[in-house]
């Protein structure tokens, strides 16, 4: 091939053909929980809410994200839903969460996970 080594045909492949970041999946529960404990936290932090309606809120992300799970349609798994969502800072999140239907991040979730090679960390 034009004297090429196999090498040199290798890295230009590599230019053509972008690489995937490495999105690593963990426990499920694990994952769900420092979640929502980086949430709480944030809220915790950064905003005057009593401890009630910090809560409240929490249920409210809880729910949320239930349904985000229901509209993913076995398309992609819980637990990379929630890798990708850890992936994120929470002020991200949150505006996402705060300015979008569920069905719409989940389809989010769908378009952006063939974006990474899936590593099991478990």
């Amino acid at each position: 091939f034009f004297g090429l080594g196999n090498k040199t045909i290798e890295k230009e492949i590599e230019k053509l053909v972008p690489k995937k970041d490495l999105l690593e999946v963990g426990d499920l529960d694990e994952m769900r929980d420092n979640f929502f404990i980086r949430i709480k936290d944030h809220l915790s932090r950064t905003s005057d809410l009593s401890p009630a309606d910090i809560d409240a809120k929490m249920e409210y992300y809880k729910e949320y994200f239930e349904n985000v799970k229901l509209h993913l349609n076995d398309n992609v798994s819980e637990d990379i839903l929630y890798a990708l969502a850890l992936k994120d800072t929470v002020q991200t999140t949150l505006a996402a969460i705060d300015t979008h239907a569920p069905e719409y991040i989940a389809q989010l979730v769908v378009e952006h996970a063939s974006d990474f090679n899936i590593h099991s960390v478990v």
